[in-house]
């Protein structure tokens, strides 16, 4: 994969992503499908676990949480991260399958699964190159204990050790809330029955 689209891609990561959230949703309503308050409800518990889990990871980036352009002052290694590479992406494949539940057709968890797998297939790459550029054995030493997306039950022991900060947390993900609990009430309104 070249460099400038990997660039591409991270940059406007977050375009995509709404893109893939919002555009399921014309074909289900011209087409009439419905929800369930069981299923609805189900989505959203998922997806307040998946941004909490998400605002609990940022938290250690301690502001260095970034959306344009990939940049570190260290390898986080800290919290989630001691256990997975990419806690805030597993937070995003947890919110990813809430609204999958919650939009009800088989459809969405295709779009889902082709989505996360074409967009973090590109950015995952990219962003450890920069880290292996940057932090050369100290990320090496830490890829080869912590998975990318299957958590490990024993932490890493290593690297630079920082506490949660969970309020920088939780404003890091307020934007990322506020989209979400739209999309479930335009869920809820047009599709629960």
């Amino acid at each position: 994969m070249s460099q400038k689209i990997s660039k591409f891609v991270f940059k406007n990561r977050r375009f995509i992503h709404i893109a893939t959230a919002v555009g399921p949703i014309p074909f289900k309503y011209f087409w009439g499908g419905t929800s369930t308050l069981f299923l609805w409800t189900a989505g959203l518990i998922l997806m307040l676990a998946g941004i909490t889990f998400r605002a609990h990871s940022a938290g250690y980036l301690a502001g260095n949480h970034t959306t344009t352009t990939v940049k570190a002052d260290y390898v986080c290694t800290s919290g989630p991260f001691a256990h997975i590479r990419n806690p805030l992406y597993l937070g995003n494949f947890i919110i990813g399958l809430s609204l999958c539940i919650a939009f009800n057709e088989w459809y969405g968890y295709l779009v889902f699964a082709l989505h996360f797998i074409s967009v973090y297939s590109i950015i995952i790459p990219y962003e450890e190159k920069f880290l292996s550029d940057e932090f050369g054995a100290k990320h090496t030493e830490y890829c080869a204990y912590v998975r990318r997306f299957l958590p490990r039950l024993k932490p890493f022991k290593g690297g630079t050790l920082v506490a949660s900060n969970f309020k920088i947390g939780i404003s890091s993900e307020k934007y990322h809330l506020l989209f979400l609990i739209l999309i479930f009430t335009i869920l809820y309104f047009l599709f629960v029955k």
